[in-house]
């Protein structure tokens, strides 16, 4: 039976992490490369800006920084750093675009609904919440170490767990009330229940 607790154990998982990290990092920004030109019509005015958008660039900007900032302190053993100020930097940005995903989520479902009232208060009001924890989430406490790199050496593992557990709830929750009004309320195809349709449940699904 695996000693899980052991250190050689703790340390050849982490090196699947990283390595891990590192994959999973590739493939982003390779989808964030090929995806620009979305992006430059939106720059170059080709395609009017509209106020969703801003949550959904707030998404992958923010990831893109996160990424980046996360393959430096994986790579970064010899060249000493503030490591409190850029693992903050790096939470903040990791944590900003988890919201962000969340709100763009929101705001397909609220408008499926017809922005409705009794789904868009429950929802802001979700979100305010979700937040308030990724906020939370931020504070952590990192040092530099001589051939290792920065090392975190404090954070709040029950913020971090609620942080989870809440961001699937809400998602979730998304889901159900997306699912519920294309297929057992709709009588009609309005463009964005068209939209969403094409685009498909699984996008819901998979976040």
């Amino acid at each position: 039976m695996v000693d899980w607790k052991s250190p050689a154990t703790i340390g050849a998982q982490a090196v699947i992490f990283v390595k891990f990290c590192h994959v999973v990092s590739g493939v982003y920004l390779w989808e964030w490369f090929i995806s620009l030109n979305f992006d430059w019509d939106y720059l170059t005015g080709k395609k009017k800006f509209r106020w969703p958008l801003f949550f959904y660039f707030l998404c992958r900007y923010s990831q893109l920084l996160a990424v980046i900032g996360l393959i430096v302190a994986f790579n970064n053993t010899t060249m000493e750093m503030n490591c409190q100020a850029f693992y903050g930097f790096n939470a903040a940005m990791g944590n900003i675009s988890i919201g962000a995903a969340s709100i763009n989520l929101s705001l397909r479902t609220m408008a499926v609904w017809g922005r409705k009232w009794y789904i868009v208060v429950p929802l802001t009001l979700l979100i305010l919440g979700h937040w308030t924890l990724l906020l939370h989430g931020i504070l952590l406490k990192a040092i530099w170490v001589p051939g290792q790199g920065c090392v975190i050496t404090e954070a709040n593992n029950t913020i971090l767990s609620a942080t989870f557990i809440y961001s699937m709830c809400l998602d979730f929750i998304v889901l159900c009330l997306t699912g519920f009004k294309l297929f057992y309320l709709s009588a009609g195809r309005s463009r964005i229940v068209t939209l969403i349709v094409r685009d498909g449940l699984m996008f819901f699904i998979v976040a």
